[in-house]
């Protein structure tokens, strides 16, 4: 009888399709928020009655919640997440720079990476707060956040593209770029003077400064920023105070 080694097969063979398909259908209610079982089915493209089953076995392991026929990400998933983050030594580092920035600046820090061209907030300090957190709204676009911003100014110009056209430019603000040779301006910017501005772009009157900052243990890029009401931080602050102080964090390689 001959044997096949899976060491010889090729990755595409690894994959097993129900799991591809779970994936999906994380991805689709993450997407979509409340959805019903017909839209999950439709969306991914299986029977209704496949799409039960994965729901099912998806809600049993806390990872999908379901009220009225509408489902939405399980609160395990919150869980997962924490555990991946706070599993990484250069992430527990990144809070403590997180704190540091929001006692340094007295205005609210996050720290963040991209990942599948969104910007993931790990952690999150408050003005007052004695610890950082994980914030509600954790994912958002790069093109419209000082985060995403100085991470893409790390990218070459192909990589950023590519993220555009999967993820395009959302108007968030009437401050939001729009136009892909804007956005490539304001990168070029950012490029030259190491920091990032994110000026009412993704909520109205929030002003935020941010900087990249290398992982190489990772092999990745994150990003901390600083941001405040309107009302409290003018152009010198956002200009030249927030940049200073991130700057103290930003140029160190996080090892």
């Amino acid at each position: 009888m001959t044997t096949t080694s899976t060491d010889s097969m090729g990755p595409q063979s690894q994959i097993l399709q129900t799991t591809e398909q779970s994936i999906q259908i994380l991805q689709v209610v993450k997407d979509e928020k409340d959805i019903s079982v017909e839209q999950i089915a439709s969306k991914v493209g299986i029977s209704k009655s496949t799409a039960y089953k994965h729901v099912a076995t998806l809600k049993k392991h806390g990872l999908i919640s379901g009220v009225g026929g509408q489902y939405s990400l399980g609160a395990r998933l919150f869980s997962l997440g924490i555990s991946a983050r706070n599993g990484k030594r250069e992430f527990r580092k990144a809070e403590k720079y997180t704190n540091k920035l929001s006692d340094t600046t007295s205005e609210d820090a996050e720290f963040g990476v991209e990942n599948s061209g969104r910007v993931v907030t790990l952690y999150e300090s408050t003005v007052g707060s004695e610890q950082s957190s994980l914030g509600s709204d954790y994912t958002q676009y790069m093109h419209s956040t000082a985060i995403g911003k100085c991470i893409l100014s790390t990218y070459t110009d192909d990589r950023i593209n590519l993220i555009i056209s999967d993820q395009g430019l959302p108007e968030k603000t009437e401050n939001t770029i729009t136009d892909l040779g804007k956005l490539m301006e304001e990168i070029k910017t950012v490029r030259e003077q190491g920091y990032a501005i994110n000026d009412q772009e993704s909520k109205s009157g929030k002003r935020v400064a941010g900087v990249p900052v290398e992982i190489p243990d990772l092999n990745m890029v994150g990003g901390f920023c600083v941001s405040g009401p309107e009302y409290r931080v003018d152009d010198h602050k956002l200009h030249n105070v927030f940049p200073r102080e991130l700057n103290k964090i930003g140029t160190s390689r996080m090892t």
